[in-house]
């Protein structure tokens, strides 16, 4: 399986279909955009084999010059090359992340700039652990914890009731 870029598989059309092409990606281009994003992406693509490229030129021919049909075409096309397997089983509990330690969770909220010193820091965590879960989720819904910690144990119940989604 021979790697290839746009332009060589463009080289080995006619220069009618040549024309076309550049035609139906330069109206891409301009609709939006994301849309001159993914031209530039095909332009600059080199791991698509010929055979992807051949079907994405096919279909790309095949279609109108209408933006919203290449859209549909290329999202039609590469869900073909696109890899996929079975849905990956993971335990259904929230991860939250790293620390372990209260101290630790406090420093990473110093660091992230939450709060001025660990001091302050550890004052609020005490200070929500008593607190219902909507105040939990309206004081701390702000801050990005999952990122950087796996809150200590007293924390953890709250603060996993007050982000998991709501079971139907």
């Amino acid at each position: 399986m021979k790697e290839m870029i746009l332009a060589d598989v463009l080289e080995k059309l006619s220069s009618i279909d040549q024309d076309q092409i550049a035609g139906k990606l330069n109206l891409l281009a301009t609709a939006s955009g994301i849309g001159h994003q993914a031209v530039s992406n095909f332009r600059n693509e080199s791991r698509l084999s010929a055979d992807a490229w051949r079907d994405f030129l096919r279909n790309l021919l095949a279609t109108p010059f209408d933006s919203n049909e290449i859209c549909r075409a290329i999202t039609h096309t590469f869900r073909h090359w696109t890899l996929r397997g079975p849905e990956i089983q993971f335990n259904p509990a929230p991860i939250l992340g790293r620390a372990v330690t209260t101290s630790q969770f406090c420093r990473f909220l110093v660091e992230l700039g939450y709060f001025a010193t660990p001091s302050t820091a550890r004052s609020a965590v005490r200070a929500i652990l008593n607190k219902p879960v909507m105040v939990v989720y309206f004081r701390w819904g702000r801050f990005e914890l999952g990122r950087f910690a796996r809150l200590c144990p007293e924390f953890c119940g709250k603060v996993d009731s007050a982000f998991s989604p709501a079971k139907p």
